[in-house]
């Protein structure tokens, strides 16, 4: 997939190069027209594999979908399109959606839901099911999967978790004892865009004369220690009141110390001999990380949390304190590091001169790999157990996915790489970000771990910790995924 986005990319520089035409605008054809308006074009002959999905119709049959509109974070916005608007990932969707439609003879029917996890369960529990796949929060729809309320995928004869329009990290994090109930791919942008990695302030590196860290990255010696360093050098009152708050010139805005242990390649659980979920955090590895999150959040004078920065300040106008924060203070140029994901790229769209980003850093420079979690919050599909058209669903949501190429490319390449990044080596940031993901199941089944490290990195006794709450966490497990070894859905 790289060589593809590398050539696409050079396609579009060249293009870019050639003429002169204002970005937020649509391609148009020689009538004038949007080329989104074009029937979608089927992915080149190259290295993608062909649709695994047979040649069928279904006469206009009904393929429901439910999914999250909450009117807050986390919803899903690019499932469905009501129509061609010229901007380019409506267009893509809306051109996905109608070649699906089209070529199997369905009809795609978006059904909203403040909670779709809440109708499901109660779909399944009253013997009925109103729709064919459906998508929420993890954290909220899991639990109801080790129930048996949604089908093992791994099972299904189309869908192949290991097909490229698929994220293979959720098979390796999310596998239940060979069981697979939640997937997440191409069809909607949600997991990817949950995973939080490193924003940086070109003008503030620039003002303290600190290089761009993207040969830090590329050489494999982008670590906690050298972020550390850089966010050392940036704290100036640039008010004059004697004391550092967010209106003068900080190097870190604090959030959430476990991504930084995530980056440090600290896995809470790994499967044991039966598949299941076991504690792995306890251990040298996670207490060097923890001391070295500390190390780097500690420093004096030169990191504020999201507290400390929105504190007696007049936030009206914005959703939350962290949008208040992100847009008034990074965005302007008030702190050199911000963590968070890739949702947040249009807050800081008119930074000048601009915004870079780059993977969370590693422990180490023996660490082999970058690695990013993806909020346990954000939304990936489940497929209903019973009743439903087995056949039906697997068919045409794997048709869905197929046929997505197009919108992962409208959304990475064209709208994050090519609207909000304003260099190619934020590019291949961003791929190499992408394509580290991890996903944590014990964070998605609330199993206790996660109480654990933010109690142990707060106390600074990771051990004593966990010895006090092992019970608790082993009571869960046994009690969460007792009956999943007999599930065969």
């Amino acid at each position: 997939m790289k060589r593809i986005f590398s050539l696409f990319l050079a396609l579009l520089l060249l293009a870019s190069c050639a003429v002169s035409t204002d970005p937020e605008e649509p391609a148009q054809n020689s009538d004038g027209q949007s080329d989104a308006s074009a029937e979608t074009a089927e992915p080149e002959t190259d290295d993608y594999p062909p649709c695994p999905v047979p040649d069928v119709t279904f006469d206009g049959k009904e393929f429901r979908v439910l999914y999250r509109q909450s009117g807050y974070a986390y919803d899903v916005d690019d499932a469905f399109s009501e129509g061609l608007t010229g901007e380019v990932v409506n267009d893509a969707v809306y051109n996905r959606n109608l070649t699906v439609e089209t070529k199997y003879g369905v009809k795609l029917a978006p059904l909203a839901e403040v909670s779709p996890a809440e109708t499901a369960a109660q779909d399944f529990m009253s013997g009925s099911q109103g729709y064919d796949c459906m998508t929420d929060c993890m954290i909220s729809t899991f639990p109801y999967a080790l129930k048996g309320y949604f089908y093992d995928v791994n099972t299904l004869t189309c869908l192949n978790p290991s097909d490229p329009w698929w994220d293979p990290n959720i098979s390796r994090d999310l596998s239940v004892a060979g069981h697979l109930y939640i997937i997440a791919g191409d069809i909607i942008t949600r997991p990817k865009c949950d995973a939080r990695f490193i924003y940086f302030s070109k003008g503030v590196m620039d003002e303290y004369g600190i290089a761009y860290p993207y040969d830090l990255v590329k050489e494999g010696t982008w670590t906690i220690d050298r972020m550390a360093e850089m966010v050392s050098t940036v704290s100036t009152d640039l008010d004059g009141d004697g004391k550092i708050t967010a209106d003068d010139r900080v190097g870190l805005l604090k959030e959430s110390a476990p991504n930084f242990l995530t980056g440090c390649g600290v896995t809470f659980t790994e499967p044991d001999e039966e598949g299941l979920p076991a504690v792995s955090c306890i251990n040298e590895r996670t207490i060097a990380a923890m001391e070295a999150v500390h190390a780097l959040f500690d420093i004096p004078n030169c990191t504020l949390s999201y507290d400390e920065s929105a504190k007696g300040r007049d936030m009206s106008g914005y959703p939350h304190m962290w949008q208040y924060v992100r847009a008034v203070f990074f965005a302007t140029n008030h702190f050199l590091f911000v963590q968070n994901g890739a949702d947040e790229a249009p807050t800081f769209r008119d930074m000048e001169p601009g915004y870079g980003v780059i993977p969370n850093p590693k422990l180490d420079e023996e660490q082999q790999n970058y690695y990013h979690l993806v909020d346990e919050w954000s939304c990936a599909w489940f497929l209903p157990a019973s009743p439903v058209d087995v056949e039906f669903t697997d068919q045409i949501f794997t048709a869905w996915a197929y046929h997505s190429r197009d919108v992962k490319e409208a959304y990475y390449e064209k709208t994050l790489k090519h609207k909000r990044l304003n260099a190619p080596v934020d590019a291949e940031m961003l791929d190499l970000i992408f394509t580290s993901l991890r996903y944590e199941i014990s964070l998605i089944c609330d199993l206790g771990v996660g109480q654990v490290i933010n109690t142990a990195y707060s106390s600074g006794n990771l051990a004593s910790t966990y010895a006090k709450n092992e019970k608790v966490i082993n009571k869960k497990r046994q009690k969460m995924f007792a009956d999943i070894l007999g599930t065969g859905n």
